[in-house]
This record gives C-alpha cells, structure tokens and sequence, in this order.
C-alpha cells in the first residue's frame, strides 16, 4: 500500500480548472458520450509501455483496466515529448487534434505529460471542452527504489528526485478526481495491479 497520507495539505488548493474550450470545438460536439483516458505518471514510469501494451494485448489489458474495445490511441500525444516538443505551448495544439479524433467515437488513449496537469490544465480544458464525456485519469505508481533506478538508467539528473516527482503529481491529480474517473495502479512491474 502506498502511504502518502497529509500530502495532499502540502499544497494549498489552488485553481484546476482550464480556460475555454478549443476554437473547433463546437456546440454539438460538446454534446457526446465519448471517453477520454490520459496516462500519468513521472517520467519512467511506463506510460508508453502501457500503452504499446495496450496496442499489442488489447483484450487482456482492456479488462483488466476496464477499458472499451477499438481503442483511439492519440500519436501527438506520444510524439509531442521531450526534444520534439520545443516549448510547453506545443503540446496545446493536443486539444484541436483530440477534438477532431473523437469525432471518431471511440475511447481515446492519451500520453500525458506533467506539463499538461501543471502549467497547460489540459486535462481540465478538455473536460470544459466535452462536459458529457467520460474522463479518466490512470496514474501509474512505481516502487520509489526502482523508479529511481529507472531514472539513473535513462540518464536523467538527480535520481534521487524521482520519488518527490511522483508524490507531487499524486497529489495534483488527487485534485481531479471529483471531476475524472482516477484509476491508481502499480507500475513496478507489467501486472498493473490497482492501489485502489
């Protein structure tokens, strides 16, 4: 069991909202029963594994995590990381493209990035954006030594900041779980095992 207890008072509760919906999202679009799922997590905490896992066994994963068939994976979402992504505005352009996928009518995987809790809300702006949907959140949690060994192995600096990193995205999205579905689960090996 993961013991974060008083963390969420470590923050003072400030606005988690977003601003207004993207300029193609239209009145009708707004009525509709799509799903939109993000995938959060520190860095090196398998949220691209998940999702290639997803791509390869979707059945099995599917049920466990509850999650719908034929399954919308958004590649900018993927893409638009790091490198390849120059500033954080770049990653805004993510609501014009979701926008447009769900038209589709199909649940929509998203790659989230602590840029998109933190300073883009762009999570909130598309539940704004698409108040009839169904948003969730699955936050993958990582054993804090092996995280950190993960950290050390990618090369990233300060492995020893690996842990706060997680907690503090914790806490963000505990925030959001009166407006999303958040789905807490072990990431420390392939099982995805809930922590709720």
């Amino acid at each position: 069991m993961v013991e974060w207890a008083g963390l969420e008072n470590r923050y003072a509760r400030k606005s988690i909202g977003g601003s207004n919906p993207p300029a193609s999202a239209k009145e009708s679009d707004m009525e509709t029963t799509s799903e939109f799922i993000w995938i959060f997590g520190t860095s090196c905490a398998g949220k691209y594994t998940l999702i290639r896992s997803i791509r390869a066994n979707g059945n099995f994963l599917s049920q466990r995590l509850n999650l719908k068939n034929n399954i919308v994976v958004c590649e900018e979402s993927l893409n638009l990381v790091g490198d390849r992504c120059p500033t954080n505005e770049t990653r805004n352009i993510l609501l014009d493209v979701l926008t447009k996928i769900e038209k589709s009518n199909k649940p929509i995987l998203i790659k989230g990035q602590a840029v998109d809790l933190y300073t883009n809300n762009l999570p909130q702006k598309l539940h704004m954006s698409f108040p009839n949907a169904l948003h969730r959140i699955l936050f993958l949690w990582v054993d804090p030594e092996k995280l950190r060994e993960r950290w050390k192995h990618r090369g990233r600096e300060n492995p020893a900041n690996a842990e706060n990193a997680q907690k503090e995205q914790f806490v963000f999205i505990k925030m959001l779980e009166g407006k999303f579905d958040v789905t807490y689960l072990n990431s420390t090996d392939i099982n995805y095992i809930s922590l709720k």
